[in-house]
Parts: C-alpha cells; sequence; structure tokens
C-alpha cells in the first residue's frame, strides 16, 4: 500500500509477478453547504489524466466491454490494505477504455446523491480493471496523476442549486 506516491496505478504488474494494483479516490464533502441535499445536485464529473500505459491493460485485462472501472466504495478517513477489497455501494461502469494520454471524466452523479443521503463526510472511489491479471508476468499497468501533482490531479466537480 502507498500512500504518498505522485500517481496512481491500476493494473498488473512485473515487481512483484502479476501483483494487482487498485487506486482509491477520496473527496471531501462537508464543505458543501449544510442544507444542501441531493435533490439540489445536478451533477458530479469525477476527472483523472491517464499519463502512462505499460504494456497492453486494455486489451489483456478487460472482460468483454469492461476496462478500467470506477467503483463507489466507503474506506472511511484512513485507507488501510483491507481496503483493495471493500465492499461495492455501486458500480459506476468504464471510466476510461483506451490507452490514449489524456484526461478522462465520468458522472457521479448517482454516487454524489447517495452519499449525501446518507449524510457521509466524503465520497470514495476504487479504480481497478476488470480483470486483476492476465498471469504473464508483464506489467500491464496504468499510471494517472495522484492527487500530489499540482495541475492534473483527480478531481470532482459538482454543480448544485443552493437550497
Amino acid at each position: 500500500m502507498n500512500t504518498t506516491d505522485s500517481n496512481i496505478y491500476v493494473g498488473d504488474s512485473t515487481d512483484v509477478p502479476n501483483a494487482v494494483y487498485r487506486s482509491f479516490l477520496s473527496f471531501d464533502l462537508s464543505s458543501l453547504l449544510a442544507a444542501l441535499t441531493s435533490s439540489n445536485v445536478l451533477s458530479a464529473t469525477l476527472t483523472a489524466r491517464q499519463r502512462l500505459v505499460l504494456g497492453t491493460p486494455y486489451s489483456s485485462l478487460n472482460v468483454g466491454s469492461s476496462y478500467l472501472l470506477v467503483d463507489h466504495v466507503i474506506y472511511g478517513a484512513v485507507l488501510s490494505a483491507s481496503d483493495f477489497d471493500a465492499p461495492v455501494l455501486s458500480a459506476q461502469g468504464n471510466f476510461i477504455t483506451t490507452a490514449t494520454i489524456g484526461n478522462y471524466s465520468k458522472s457521479m452523479l448517482s454516487a454524489v446523491k447517495a452519499d449525501l443521503s446518507a449524510n457521509r463526510t466524503r465520497t470514495q472511489y476504487r479504480l481497478r480493471f476488470a480483470r486483476q491479471t492476465n498471469g504473464d508476468g508483464s506489467a500491464d499497468l496504468v499510471h494517472i496523476y495522484a492527487s500530489d501533482n499540482a495541475t492534473d490531479k483527480p478531481r470532482l466537480e459538482i454543480t448544485y442549486l443552493i437550497p
């Protein structure tokens, strides 16, 4: 488990043959207006920048038309190794489906609304490939800029009506 790297990783690796990498994102909701309800939220968009692709994760770690997926999860204030398999609150589907470098965005509206309705102070996500590893001992890995990056950090933009 690494919580200090300037990248987040998803896929499998050669560091430890076929080691599986998943990454986690957490966004603070407590700064939103206290009177905000899920019905006031118009949109919630997750954006992250894929910066490097090693190997062929989008062909070797996909299952059918499922590629790099986003799961809505809860892991609390501190990430721990046991969160690797945290229960999924809701599957949000494909986030990235191609090895092309660049920014990718996905609506997280249903997840954010669910978190607000449950009075959660954070909305949290796990990024993973549909297949954990292809077992070939070669890296099939995506690097995404982490929150330490000054300009390309993952972000969640929420648009809402003031209650």
